[in-house]
């Protein structure tokens, strides 16, 4: 169990109160559990996601809980599994959340092993700064928008050893995020939001704020340490990142339009060699 007390180190002043627990177990097969929780019960102050000295942003209260499960890693095949729920409490703000990842690991000998990992976050009505606009009176304000705020991320990677001293491994990664705007509001000296006409969406939802990100990576690799603490390491690498703000309706959709991007391929060569000053000196 846990309480933390937090302040802005000048001006000394409150920025939030968090309460939390874990209660974790492991059976004498290896089979292991926990229980967390976590949660402010009272509303916190955000002095730096306005981005206007002077402003700061009432945080509603919530809570949150999560479960984590994982198997036995000596077994052939083994998963961990995570899943985490969100809210917030406080009236009017509909901000919730959903985590969950799942990773399941397959070693089909003592040389061969792959683990598989996918992961999604996603963020309801989420409330955080969009941009800062002039207001009517000539003075920026600061704009937040509540939001849906959703990430995807797969992981395959696999290993074969050669032996104690090298081996191959391979690594693919793509991450998927998204931020649709649902509406805007302007932030007061009240540390409150309140309706805006200074942003609006578009006739079709949409805004010039909404995000669609890509990033993906396929690392192919050989290690091969030659001699204690010197190493010879040979990695291909192909890369694609893409930003845009048209929001795909499926994942198919989007791994369609992020072909059309250009990707990057690298090949880095490396060698490590440790010199020992004392058999040098002799």
């Amino acid at each position: 169990m846990e309480i933390e007390h937090t302040q802005l180190y000048y001006p000394r002043t409150f920025t939030d109160l968090m309460i939390s627990g874990e209660l974790g177990a492991m059976t004498k097969s290896f089979q292991f559990a926990r229980l967390g929780f976590y949660g402010s019960p009272v509303r916190g102050v955000d002095f730096f996601e306005p981005r206007l000295d002077g402003y700061s942003f009432n945080l509603p209260t919530w809570g949150y809980t999560d479960l984590i499960i994982s198997t036995d890693y000596r077994k052939q095949i083994a998963i961990d599994v995570r899943l985490a729920r969100s809210i917030a409490f406080t009236e009017g703000v509909d901000w919730n959340g959903y985590d969950f990842r799942i990773e399941p690991r397959l070693r089909i000998n003592d040389k061969l092993s792959f683990r598989y990992v996918y992961s999604y976050q996603g963020q309801f009505s989420e409330l955080g700064y969009a941009t800062i606009m002039p207001g009517l009176d000539g003075e920026d304000e600061s704009i937040f928008g509540a939001r849906n705020n959703k990430s995807e991320t797969h992981v395959l990677s696999g290993a074969y050893i050669l032996s104690n001293r090298s081996g191959f491994n391979i690594r693919i990664r793509h991450y998927w995020s998204t931020v649709d705007y649902l509406e805007f509001y302007s932030l007061g000296q009240d540390s409150e939001l309140h309706e805006t006409s200074l942003v609006t969406l578009a006739s079709d939802n949409t805004s010039e704020y909404d995000v669609n990100f890509n990033a993906w990576s396929v690392d192919f690799g050989f290690t091969w340490q030659f001699s204690p603490g010197s190493e010879l390491s040979i990695v291909w690498k192909n890369t694609l990142q893409s930003r845009g703000v048209q929001l795909p309706s499926s994942y198919f959709d989007n791994w369609e339009q992020m072909l059309e991007e250009t990707f990057v391929n690298s090949l880095s060569i490396k060698a490590l060699y440790y010199l020992d000053y004392n058999t040098i000196r002799r």
